[in-house]
């Protein structure tokens, strides 16, 4: 039960930023500030999290990790009060790039400290993958529901609270696990048996990478498109819940699953339905046409994120570079995709940035079907 209890705190954290990311992109576009600064919202903290991810990366161990996530979690309250002392437009930056060093500094920890309590098998990495991924899934749709419904200062003053829930609870949880013991290295207590499985980790960097740069796009560029198609800012965070709701649900789905994560088939379906989402994300303009893609794009992330997760974790040897590996490339896919969805959009062509991702996430289908192929046991 302790061990489920670990799984909130993703949950917290998440909360926070999909908050974050909701409500400084909204306020942007409601003070008719061009595309590409809408865009630099997720940018600024893409970029901040991908440096400082490559920092913890390199100094993340079992033994220092809870240590790192409660640092996390003291720095998301610094970063709300900031939001709430100083709510200017422009002035949000600093806190949005506060916010990507609690991230970064939390996430890496945080999954090596889920591995070292999970079993000592491809089971139980399977079982913290898609408990990591679904919790903070759970998390990034929150966030977007409460900004959207309840006052923003109030909703800072719950993050504020939370940051600090975080920093305190993770130790309190870390006293009552029985750690491992006789680690080869301090990379990670957990050493996965592969069964003899390839190490596809490129399948998930391929395929992750790209469903995160269409994911921070969607993320930072819906809540700009349905401003000019006139939804409220409700509807607009119900939008993105129920990406995160379903991407959860489908991550859920997953965790007692042997031997998907080497076959092509479920690369393509899951791909159908990105592609799909976007596509409509892009040329629909009616709210159940957005809601039926945000469905469909959840689908296709919580799969893309489970794969992302697992072939990381799985290694034996190199999880830890691994997962600080994959925090990189979400920082560096959030900075370039909503900078560079932001230059493709304007009021007239607030859909066109959809359907370019559509054609990127088939080109890394392709790839991972090819791989797969190749590598078949």
């Amino acid at each position: 039960m302790i061990k489920l209890l670990s799984y909130l705190f993703p949950i917290l954290v998440n909360f926070v930023c999909g908050g974050v990311f909701f409500i400084t992109a909204l306020r942007c576009s409601q003070a008719s500030a061009p595309g590409w600064v809408v865009g630099a919202t997720l940018s600024t903290w893409s970029l901040v999290y991908s440096v400082v991810s490559f920092i913890a990366g390199k100094v993340t161990t079992v033994k220092n990790s809870v240590m790192l996530i409660s640092a996390g979690g003291l720095m998301i309250t610094a970063a709300s009060a900031g939001f709430l002392l100083f709510p200017g437009v422009y002035s949000q930056f600093i806190w949005i790039a506060l916010t990507g060093v609690a991230a970064a500094t939390y996430c890496t920890s945080f999954q090596v400290f889920a591995k070292s309590i999970e079993q000592n098998q491809n089971t139980g990495v399977v079982r913290a993958t898609a408990l990591y991924t679904a919790s903070w899934s759970l998390g990034m749709a929150t966030g977007p529901f409460v900004f959207g419904l309840l006052p923003v200062n109030l909703s800072f003053v719950i993050n504020a609270a939370l940051g600090l829930v975080i920093a305190g609870g993770i130790v309190a949880v870390s006293k009552t696990v029985k750690r491992r013991e006789n680690t080869a290295d301090e990379q990670g207590s957990c050493l996965p048996e592969t069964g003899g499985m390839p190490d596809c980790v490129w399948v998930g960097w391929i395929i992750g990478g790209v469903g995160t740069i269409a994911i921070f796009v969607i993320r930072c560029l819906v809540p700009y498109r349905a401003h000019l198609l006139e939804f409220s800012r409700a509807e607009a965070g119900i939008i993105l819940a129920v990406v995160s709701f379903v991407q959860a649900f489908t991550a859920l789905a997953l965790i007692n699953v042997k031997t998907m994560m080497y076959k092509a088939l479920p690369v393509v379906l899951a791909g159908l339905c990105g592609i799909s989402s976007l596509l409509i994300f892009g040329f629909g303009s009616g709210k159940i046409f957005f809601a039926i893609a945000a469905v469909l794009f959840g689908i296709y992330s919580g799969y893309f994120y489970f794969m992302f997760v697992y072939h990381s974790l799985i290694s034996p040897v190199n999880s830890t570079r691994y997962v600080a590996i994959n925090e990189i490339i979400v920082g560096i896919m959030g900075t370039v995709g909503p900078f560079a969805g932001g230059l493709l959009t304007t009021p007239s062509t607030s859909g066109t940035a959809f359907p370019v991702m559509a054609v990127l996430c088939g080109l890394s289908i392709i790839f991972a079907v090819f791989y797969f192929c190749k590598n078949k046991k």
